[in-house]
């Protein structure tokens, strides 16, 4: 049972308590009341048998309460019983009774005001009551509607932090792709270095043994002379069929790009047939695409859209590696014709 619904049924209880003694207050007053109209009545019929010999002036003292007067004189039968011996001063006083009765009336009105203000004042005290209580309430859901708004700015703020912390990662994974590649151009460029070295170290043992054979054998100065100009000769045939395979190589990789990139062109509708688009393409070691960029459109935006959409959608690409790659296909120009 709730605190409310508790002092609700006190209350009752209360009131219904109040209610008996009233009840029995009431009743003790109309009993009181009939007993003194009894002696009342009884003296009067006292007085009425001693009218022979009581005083005329006493008879006022009969009228003065008018809230009882006294009987009709009974019927005279034919044998009338001797009146009782009356002493003046044995009839009680009449304005007691209506004094008594008055001030009982007065108890009761004044037990009745009283209660009524008690439970007025009860009433009122549980109306303020109800009333802190509404507001004690609506307080109450304030409160629960800040913590719910402060529950959702948590969960945006927590959005926020997640989103933060999502384009932090995004920003350590491309760092460690850059320091990776970093690493890559590194290890590529010791590896230059260190071939550099060798040729510069293969020349000056060369050279060292060159000057030596000169100093020891100046017979063989003429075929030494014939045996340079001949592996110079070599060398150059060398170096040109080395230029001749990079050159191949060179065009392999790139006919082999140019045809996945035609193999991945939509043509859109109505593409004339001697329109060119000229692009610039950046790759990553191994043929992943950096970037790609119209260096000379065709005039056709759409057909220059193709072209760029194509390009992404070919790699990755078959690239060489070491030099050649970072010398021809690291960053390079390719141009695209419809019917090419």
């Amino acid at each position: 049972m709730t605190a409310p619904e508790k002092k609700s049924r006190e209350q009752m209880i209360a009131g219904a308590l109040a209610i008996l003694m009233h009840v029995l207050l009431i009743l003790a007053l109309i009993f009181g009341v009939s007993w003194q109209r009894q002696t009342v009545e009884q003296v009067a019929v006292v007085e009425l048998w001693n009218q022979t010999t009581a005083p005329v002036a006493e008879a006022p003292a009969a009228e003065t309460e008018p809230t009882a007067p006294p009987p009709p004189p009974p019927k005279a039968s034919k044998r009338l019983p001797p009146p009782p011996k009356v002493t003046p001063s044995s009839p009680p006083p009449a304005p007691p009774v209506k004094t008594d009765l008055a001030k009982a009336k007065a108890d009761i009105a004044l037990k009745d005001k009283r209660e009524q203000e008690r439970q007025k004042k009860a009433r009122e005290d549980e109306r303020l009551k109800e009333k802190e209580r509404e507001k004690e309430k609506d307080k109450q859901k304030q409160r629960d509607k800040e913590k719910d708004k402060e529950k959702d700015k948590e969960k945006e703020r927590e959005k926020e932090r997640e989103k933060a912390r999502d384009k932090d990662r995004e920003k350590e994974k491309t760092k460690a792709r850059e320091l990776e590649q970093q690493k890559a151009d590194a290890r590529d460029k010791a590896k230059r270095d260190q071939e550099k070295a060798q040729e510069r170290a293969r020349e000056v043992e060369f050279e060292k043994k060159k000057q030596a054979e000169q100093e020891q054998v100046k017979q063989r100065q003429a075929a030494e002379a014939r045996l340079q100009a001949e592996q110079e000769r070599m060398r150059a045939n060398e170096a040109q069929q080395q230029a001749a395979g990079r050159q191949r190589e060179i065009e392999k990789y790139s006919d082999g790009i140019r045809a996945r990139v035609h193999a991945k062109v939509i043509l859109p509708p109505g593409v004339a047939p001697n329109l060119q688009v000229e692009v610039n393409v950046k790759l990553l070691p191994g043929g992943d695409l950096l970037d790609v960029r119209i260096l000379k459109g065709s005039g056709n935006a759409a057909y220059d859209a193709a072209v760029e959409r194509a390009v992404r959608a070919a790699t990755p690409f078959a690239v060489p590696s070491g030099e050649l790659f970072h010398q021809k296909f690291r960053s390079f120009e390719m141009v695209f014709k419809p019917m090419q």
